[in-house]
């Protein structure tokens, strides 16, 4: 078993061994198998925008109050001309973590 009693690798209490094994078997394995699946429901000619979360993060709640990384960045994007401003109003990014199931399902 993996996993053991853990549900993420970046528990604090969580042994290195853990999560160099997250890494090379299941981590790089779902990365790949979630952009195959999200390249099937793109239309021809459409980008993706996608924001990746580790653990310990400031997503939520950045310390000045501010918007979201992903919001600062898609503001980026669009001061550079990369970015219609229509797409940053339309965009909803949910958060998933994994469970243990889905690990084991991987």
């Amino acid at each position: 078993e993996m996993l053991g009693d853990f549900v993420y690798d970046n528990e604090s209490s969580a042994p290195e061994s853990l999560r160099e094994a997250w890494r090379t078997n299941l981590a790089h394995r779902h990365l790949a198998k979630f952009l195959a699946l999200r390249a099937k429901e793109m239309r021809p000619a459409a980008e993706a925008l996608i924001v990746m979360v580790g653990a310990n993060n400031e997503y939520f709640a950045p310390p000045d109050g501010g918007p979201s990384p992903l919001t600062r960045a898609m503001r980026r994007c669009i001061q550079r001309g990369e970015l219609r401003e229509e797409i940053l109003r339309r965009t909803i990014a949910p958060f998933f973590l994994r469970t243990v199931d889905d690990a084991r399902a991987g």
